[in-house]
This record gives C-alpha cells, structure tokens and sequence, in this order.
C-alpha cells in the first residue's frame, strides 16, 4: 500500500481527501482513538500486564527522517512509562516488515534501551533468541488487522 510510506501530514491529508471524497465521516482521527482507555492500561499493568511502544503516529520508520523516528520511537515509550509507572522494554514497529525499519532504526531502539522488538515477518524464533531486534511473528492469520 503506497499510502502507508507517505509523511505524516501527507498521509492524514490523503486520507482526509478521500474520507471526503466517499462522503463518510472518519469519525475521531486516528491518533485520537484508542484500542484500549489509559485507565483500562493502567488497570492491566497494576495486574501485571506489561505494554510495549509503537511510536505516537504509526509512521512507516524507514520513510521518515531518524530524528522523526527517534521522536515517534520515545514519545511513545516515555507516554506508556508515565502511564503505567513502570518501564517499557520491547517495542512494536508499525507494518513491521523488513522495508519498514532500518540498522539506524534499531540502533535507536537498542540505545533507549529497549529489548526486543517484534516484526510482522513470519516465522518463529528458537531460543536462545539470537535476534532479539527483529523478532518474528508466527500467526494462523495473517492479517493487517490482527498486526502492528
């Protein structure tokens, strides 16, 4: 999907247009909406639950620049930090395929001191986990639904 690696601004605006254009109303904007609530969040992590990032805007992070990706990258992590009180150790890229992150991208991650960082490239890892940057997703259902 070519929409998925244009900017942010460019993105919401493309998305805007054809919103209007099919005369439907997107509703709250993307960035606004939220699977869970905060207070839902922070119920499941005093429960125990733990939550990792994802960056604050979903951007493809190969197709920004690395100081955009550093931002969306800690702004998410300090977001959930805040939130849940505890620390964020693993992370989630947006799409997740190979093309969709870079080195640089995970040299980031490694130096805010994330763990591991999960793709959406099938496969299963085997321990010990030699790639702890890039690990794999193994799934009955491939869905764009059903990953980050």
């Amino acid at each position: 999907m070519k929409v998925k690696r244009f900017e942010n601004t460019e993105r919401e605006s493309y998305l805007d247009t054809l919103a209007k254009a099919c005369k439907v109303n997107p509703g709250l904007e993307y960035k606004d909406r939220a699977i869970l609530s905060w207070d839902e969040i922070e119920e499941m992590s005093g429960a125990g639950i733990s939550f990792g990032a994802h960056t604050k805007s979903h951007p493809v992070l190969s197709a920004v620049s690395l100081p955009e990706a550093k931002a969306e990258i800690i702004e998410s992590k300090r977001t959930i930090e805040n939130k849940t009180q505890k620390g964020v150790t693993t992370f989630a890229y947006p799409y997740g395929k190979s093309e969709d992150f870079s080195a640089d991208v995970v040299n980031i991650l490694l130096n805010e001191g994330f763990k591991y960082a999960c793709t959406t490239n099938a496969g299963a890892e085997e321990f010990p986990i030699n790639t702890p940057m890039t690990l794999k997703r193994k799934s009955n259902i491939l869905s764009p639904y059903l990953l980050f």
